[in-house]
């Protein structure tokens, strides 16, 4: 699984729990998460959640989940639609209509300063934040179950739209060509503060990488509500942006988000 073709390169394949990654990979429409959870977990889990691996002698009790309507533009979209989505609005910026899956959504004018925190909060409503799910503990949203987020997620690779977002909004030090970049969730808070209190006329040349500039404060609150609010990782988690890994038996470098799906569709 997916798992296994980010673990596998890492050399992470027989070690502890604790010593594996999980991965988060944001996509469109979707946003997958994988992890390895603990036994007692894994017992208690929703059927179609865990899957268990062998791999390095162990045995591994993973858990996968797509998260369908959550990836970027869909939660964009989905965020444009609650009544706080106007904390998201740039200073300056006109109404600006987006359209998504046959449907439309208009982020409202910017009459004053975006507001980070209220944005964040849009977010989390437009994902059912610990909406009930099939068990009674370890919800996260939409209704799904969590897996718990235990030791195996605490190390978490993220992907796709994670890294782009978090490149153009200036959340870590990335130069180059950097194929991963580590650092601590809430260094995306002060980020995301910076982004939504600049204003749209300013915007291109704070943030000269950032694309869709109307949007900007929306990505930066949802990828920073997804990974807090909806996975429930902490401000002083680690997480590693990676845009390469290597994979397959002759170790060619790839896109992170190709092998995972490549990993995905072999099941």
């Amino acid at each position: 699984c997916g798992w296994v073709a980010v673990n596998s390169p890492l050399g992470n394949m027989g070690k502890p729990l604790d010593q594996t990654v999980g991965v988060t990979d944001l996509g469109g429409g979707s946003v997958q998460v994988v992890y390895a959870v603990e036994a007692g977990a894994a017992k208690g889990a929703p059927e179609g959640y865990v899957k268990d691996i062998r791999g390095g002698g162990r045995t591994y009790h993973v858990y996968q989940h797509s998260y369908l309507g959550f990836g970027l533009m869909a939660g964009r979209a989905a965020t444009l639609k609650q009544a706080a989505a106007g904390s998201c609005a740039l200073k300056g910026a006109e109404a600006t209509e987006f359209k998504y899956n046959g449907g439309a959504s208009t982020l409202p004018a910017g009459a004053s300063t975006g507001a980070f925190d209220g944005c964040v909060d849009a977010v989390a409503s437009a994902m059912r934040v610990g909406a009930p799910c099939e068990v009674t503990t370890a919800c996260s949203f939409d209704g799904a179950w969590g897996g718990g987020y235990g030791a195996g997620a605490k190390s978490m690779y993220l992907m796709s739209y994670l890294y782009e977002r978090a490149e153009e909004t200036k959340a870590f030090a990335f130069s180059g060509n950097d194929e991963t970049v580590s650092g601590q969730v809430g260094a995306m808070v002060a980020s995301g503060k910076s982004v939504c209190e600049t204003s749209f006329a300013n915007l291109p040349t704070a943030f000269p990488k950032g694309r869709d500039h109307p949007f900007m404060c929306v990505d930066a609150s949802y990828i920073y509500a997804l990974l807090t609010k909806a996975i429930g990782l902490r401000d002083n988690d680690t997480v590693t942006f990676v845009k390469k890994i290597k994979y397959g038996p002759k170790g060619v470098e790839v896109e992170a988000a190709w092998a995972l799906g490549d990993a995905i569709a072999t099941l």
